[in-house]
């Protein structure tokens, strides 16, 4: 679409609405460069507050740009999908300030100046390919429309991540670390007690006592604390296991840790102690023991002077981004949260109850599963009631899977029962059908009949079918439950033959591509793009076949017309 036909719609249009339909439009940037047409501040993006990280404000208008940019990203979610989408909107405002906090309290700073420069290289960059055609004026009115747009603050903090990125990648050292540890568990007392702990050890440590010593006492890693604690070299780029059993490595192999530990492992210097580590396990207090340079396992790297390097400056690389992902993992995990929206606090509610499995009371009883998901129920209740982005059919199909877990089945039909009618889903109707079959009395004629109407909308989800002839089965029809299992094996075949079609022409492709016997031209490389399937031939359609010589670049949009005329005759094969 050109800027001209934005223009018009946007002038049709009030004026925050244009806004907010000229960077969809334009397909504008990563999510988190959009601020809904308003300027950069907190208070200016909306006066919803959804929470405050670290004491800076997230505003609710932060988070439904983001849904609304997810869905854009999904097309037609189903809806579980549709549940899912404000947690992905969740996540990814929480690491980008984690990311920005990890950064700052190593060093990095970006002024305004160049978060003012890195917005005009986006939209300058953007305008090149939606720009084609259009006038000056136009152009200078689509860059005002996406420079109020920008997120100011959500650029800064994605330049500051950069660069604290490149500021590891240069400071790295292509070596691995043997260690040992503490560990700290967080399920047996609280996140205040465990650090405290930690804290404690950490100190006795850097004092002098022995670490060995403390490991073995007081770590509740079973595992390595009758070792001294000693866990393993960390490596940026652990190797997997040689695929020969009986061949024996000329060292020890490195062992994979989690982000958080291995960033911590390959930041130390021999008998240096890390400060405690938060990690999904606990705290760690960890000590380095050795260090040795990185060696690539490949014999003929090795004996490649160039390869060894480019393997061992690529190694380094890998050192730089490890410590990244680590340190932007645990400042995520000790970010402090203070949730002011509903769907937010249910989600966070919803985290505690599944990282705390139901344990035994004093009276010997199993705790209460609906008494453990209240909470989590009566927040997101609350979020879906208020209605927006977040809620809807996929707040609803939420709902009814914790009112499941919570033994209640005739909440769940309430909630379902809003939105299966007016919404067709499989996955709405399927959960409709097992809420009506878990009441006390099962309503099993309704269950049939949603059950039905899941399959019925199933299209090409085999994992449903499968389940619905479970479900079938249950209810006594047996001849629906071939009727399902025979429409997914069905679907199965089709996508193996599906399969085999892209591979033939891709193989296809290739041979066409190919020069004359006769000729001296290097074998061109291929390249096949493909869309989606063809209902007439059932096979993938060939959008595209580009071919180049190596080190030659192709066209845009052109390719071999043999190559790709050999495609194309491929696909279309019953």
């Amino acid at each position: 679409m050109s800027l001209v036909n934005t223009r018009r719609r946007m002038q049709e249009m009030t004026k925050w609405v244009g806004a907010f339909v000229a960077v969809f439009i334009l397909g504008i940037f990563l999510s988190f460069n959009y601020n809904g047409g308003m300027d950069g501040s907190a208070q200016a993006r909306g006066t919803g507050v959804l929470a405050r990280v670290n004491g800076e404000t997230i505003t609710t208008q932060e988070f439904e740009n983001l849904i609304r940019n997810y869905r854009e990203m999904f097309g037609r979610p189903g809806v579980a999908q549709l549940s899912q989408l404000p947690r992905f909107a969740w996540e990814q405002i929480l690491s980008s300030h984690a990311q920005s906090a990890a950064a700052r309290a190593n060093g990095v700073s970006v002024s305004s100046g160049e978060v003012g420069a890195e917005i005009d290289r986006q939209i300058e960059e953007r305008l090149k390919t939606v720009g084609a055609g259009a006038t000056k004026d136009e152009l200078d009115q689509a860059r005002q429309v996406l420079r109020s747009a920008m997120d100011r603050e959500g650029v800064q903090r994605q330049m500051e991540a950069q660069r604290l990125r490149e500021k590891l990648t240069r400071e790295a050292k292509p070596v691995e670390v043997k260690v040992a540890h503490i560990l700290v568990k967080t399920d047996k007392r609280s996140e205040a007690e465990a650090r405290k702990l930690a804290e404690g050890y950490y100190r006795q440590a850097k004092t002098g006592v022995d670490f060995a010593k403390l490991a073995r006492e007081h770590s509740e890693d079973e595992g390595s604390k009758v070792k001294d604690g000693v866990v393993g070299w960390a490596s940026a780029m652990p190797e997997s296991a040689p695929a020969d059993a009986k061949k024996k490595p000329t060292r020890e192999p490195a062992t994979s840790f989690v982000p958080e530990f291995t960033a911590a492992s390959l930041r130390l210097k021999v008998g240096e102690v890390s400060a405690p580590v938060k990690s999904n396990f606990g705290y760690h207090v960890i000590k380095a023991l050795e260090t040795r340079d990185y060696e690539p396992s490949d014999e003929k790297v090795q004996k490649d002077a160039k390869k060894r390097q480019e393997a061992i400056d690529s190694y380094r690389t890998a050192v730089g981004n490890a410590i990244a992902e680590g340190l932007f993992a645990e400042y995520k995990a000790r970010a402090q949260v203070s949730a002011e929206h509903p769907w937010l606090k249910g989600h966070l509610a919803e985290e505690a109850s599944a990282s705390n499995p139901l344990t035994a009371v004093k009276d010997g009883k199993v705790e209460d599963p609906a008494a453990k998901l209240k909470p989590a129920i009566d927040a997101y209740s609350e979020a879906y009631k208020g209605g927006g982005v977040w809620a809807g059919p996929g707040l609803a199909y939420k709902l009814a899977q914790l009112y499941q877990e919570a033994k209640q089945p005739d909440q769940a039909i309430a909630v379902l029962e809003k939105e299966v009618r007016p919404y067709s889903d499989p996955e709405l109707h399927f959960a409709y059908g097992e809420a009506l079959m878990k009441l006390k009395t099962p309503r099993k004629t309704d269950a049939l009949k949603a059950f039905q109407q899941a399959m019925k909308q199933s299209k090409n989800d085999t994992g449903l079918l499968a389940r619905l002839s479970d479900k079938f089965k249950e209810l006594g029809r047996a001849d629906l439950a071939t009727e399902a299992t025979t429409k997914q094996a069905k679907i199965l075949v089709k996508q193996e033959e599906d399969r085999k079609a892209m591979e033939a022409a891709q193989k296809q492709a290739a041979a066409a591509a190919k020069p004359a016997a006769s000729g001296g031209d290097v074998v061109q490389e291929v390249t096949v793009k493909t869309g989606e399937i063809d209902p007439k031939t059932g096979k993938p359609k060939i959008l595209e076949v580009k071919t180049t010589k190596p080190g030659e670049k192709a066209a845009d949009g052109k390719g071999d017309a043999q190559a790709e005329g050999a495609a194309k005759k491929d696909a279309s094969k019953p």
